[in-house]
């Protein structure tokens, strides 16, 4: 996860500016080889339930019109899986951008939920999944749904697919700090001191 937004920002130039593209790889490269005991750290096998926590996060047009949104789901303290990517949708807003944000985390984690529930032998509904979300704006939408203020009537439409996983018992979600989020170097560039905590 510590290459993935810069992956994402390499990747972006491809078509367009070939030595722009190389530069970032190499400049992505170098930081393989001055770090080589970065690596995953797995948590030993658990018994019990298994707890699947996603965190995502979304910056607000960084680079231009497009936001740029990043998830990392953790199954008990274990990354498993993430992704950093640029937002097809221009969001009006940050509240808005993070919806658009949250929508592909719940893909995600509807995805990974079932996927664990196979791997334990979960018999009937798989547990619930954590959603982690950093934007206050956004989850009062989530918490209000189709009691939403009418001004903001466009925003709380992206999140009624999150509203009705929410009402199922699908997910949770709860606010984390921008501190905790572990998602936050998924959407920006970060400075060695927080990216060490991260890390962490």
């Amino acid at each position: 996860p510590d290459i993935a937004y810069a992956h994402s920002r390499a990747a972006s130039y491809v078509e367009g500016d070939v030595t722009e593209c190389y530069q970032r790889a190499v400049y992505i490269l170098s930081y393989l080889v001055t770090h080589p005991t970065l690596g995953f750290f797995r948590y030993p096998y658990f018994e019990g339930t298994p707890t699947l926590t996603i965190h995502g996060d979304c910056s607000w047009a960084p680079t231009g019109q497009a936001s740029h949104e990043g998830n990392i789901a953790a199954l008990n303290n274990s990354i498993i899986a993430w992704r950093s990517k640029r937002q097809q949708l221009v969001a009006m807003s940050s509240c808005e951008g993070e919806l658009i944000a949250a929508c592909q985390f719940l893909i995600m984690g509807r995805s990974l939920r079932l996927l664990v529930a196979e791997m334990f032998g979960i018999q009937g509904a798989p547990p619930a999944f954590h959603m982690g979300v950093d934007n206050q704006a956004a989850i009062q939408q989530i918490t209000q749904g189709e009691h939403a203020s009418w001004r903001s009537r466009h925003i709380s439409i992206r999140a009624a697919a999150i509203v009705s996983a929410k009402q199922t018992g699908e997910l949770e979600v709860g606010y984390v700090k921008t501190d905790e989020m572990k998602a936050d170097g998924l959407t920006k560039a970060l400075t060695p001191a927080v990216l060490d905590r991260m890390r962490v």
